[in-house]
């Protein structure tokens, strides 16, 4: 599946919902709490379950995409900082430049 095939969560949570209310539906009074057959009311707690677990899978997706950008964002930073080290060692003498040179190292290593 490719990223712009993947269904987006919120699609998933709201066909779950939907899928949840169209089966709570009331149309009569034969199908409220004590009119209504229990295998009904089976099928409503099956579609609310649906719609709960899909809410949580939107949720660990959300906290996993945190984790990814914060090591995106990291990466980035150390990116950044290895390229200001360098356009400062080109115009250090000898000594900051091998300092420099060390700390450009240290960053590419984390």
């Amino acid at each position: 599946m490719t990223e712009d095939s993947a269904p987006d969560e919120r699609v998933l949570v709201h066909k779950a919902w939907r899928q949840l209310a169209k089966r709570a539906e009331v149309e009569d009074e034969s199908s409220l709490p004590g009119g209504a057959r229990n295998a009904e009311w089976h099928q409503v707690r099956i579609a609310a379950k649906r719609a709960r677990y899909a809410g949580e899978a939107a949720v660990a997706f959300a906290r996993q995409m945190e984790k990814v950008t914060e090591i995106l964002g990291e990466h980035q930073d150390a990116a950044d900082a290895g390229a200001a080290i360098r356009e400062l060692a080109t115009s250090a003498d000898a000594r900051a430049s091998f300092s420099l040179g060390v700390l450009c190292a240290a960053e590419r290593e984390r």
